[in-house]
């Protein structure tokens, strides 16, 4: 299948190949049309619409005394000592996420944290969504004090250089660069895998099309996760063996980053995890997950269960 399409003037070619007529119709509804409207039924977390009119509704006082850093009643901090500056985490409450890598970060230094939003529901926080002239564009967002920042990479680098003296940031160069890569592959694991689970609407809910994204589901399970449990196999392999981290020898965000994706595909993609020839990650997971910090992190109410909606969600 061969579909050509221009917009403003540039042609957009996209060729399914050896997936199939299923692959190349994503591939079509991807780059050459609007998504459908979600099918009626089912719950969903999408974002909710913004008002007609351009009309910007209040925000919730909840969220006024979070972005002005005021304490609030409804939080949840870790029990760690607390920090001169203060953080504090805006991530969707109830689940995993991409909020997780910071908090994973937090919980392995020992660094007190308010995850501001962890007692809400979906509803209370979409305000925040469409907020004129908020510190971040968008979830995961994170606050230093009165500085805020938002993207999961660029939050994650800036936190391990902070966090407890800097201990989970690596010490040389080469190190630091490698360590840029693996967090990149990281970034794109996890939206390839957003993508298979949302496949006709990125920004709707899973249950509203899981007849529809079903082949995408399949195709990601079956092509692109094998190609990345090999890659992080490889990578792990070659500092010292894969006997303990992916950075030197001591641990960084790298491993707490990896550790996050392995342990949502082994909640997600049971089988194919459990199938995967990869020795090295399976036992790193098992060994980052017995870390004291986060064994006791994974066992406590601030740790929140995989919704079943895409690994890492």
């Amino acid at each position: 299948m061969k579909v050509t399409s221009s917009r403003e003037g540039v042609a957009v070619v996209v060729t399914a190949l050896a997936s199939g007529a299923a692959l190349g119709a994503f591939l079509a509804s991807r780059y050459l049309r609007t998504a459908p409207a979600p099918a009626a039924g089912g719950r969903s977390r999408s974002r909710s619409p913004p008002p007609p009119g351009g009309h910007q509704p209040p925000l919730p006082d909840f969220v006024e005394a979070a972005l002005h850093n005021s304490p609030t009643s409804s939080s949840s901090s870790s029990s760690s000592s607390s920090t001169d500056e203060g953080w504090r985490l805006f991530y969707w409450p109830g689940m995993p996420g991409r909020g997780e890598f910071m908090r994973l970060l937090f919980e392995a230094t020992g660094t007190a944290y308010e995850d501001v939003f962890a007692e809400k529901t979906w509803r209370e926080v979409a305000p925040l969504n469409y907020a004129p002239g908020k510190p971040f564009f968008a979830f995961p967002a994170i606050a230093h004090g009165d500085f805020f920042l938002s993207q999961t990479p660029v939050i994650i680098r800036y936190m391990a250089k902070r966090l407890s003296g800097g201990e989970l940031y690596p010490r040389h160069e080469r190190d630091r660069y490698q360590a840029e890569m693996l967090l990149a592959g990281v970034v794109d694991l996890v939206a390839e895998g957003h993508d298979a689970w949302h496949a006709i609407d990125k920004n709707g809910g899973y249950l509203q099309q899981k007849e529809e994204t079903e082949p995408f589901v399949q195709y990601y399970k079956t092509k692109r996760l094998p190609k990345w449990l090999a890659f992080f196999e490889a990578a792990l392999q070659r500092n010292y063996d894969g006997r303990a981290f992916f950075i030197g020898q001591e641990l960084s965000y790298v491993d707490l980053c990896v550790f996050h994706v392995l342990d949502g595909i082994a909640f997600q993609c049971p089988e194919e995890w459990a199938a995967s020839q990869v020795p090295l990650l399976k036992a790193f997971h098992e060994r980052i997950a017995s870390l004291p910090a986060i064994a006791r992190y994974l066992k406590s109410d601030r740790r929140f269960p995989f919704s079943g909606t895409g690994p890492i969600f």
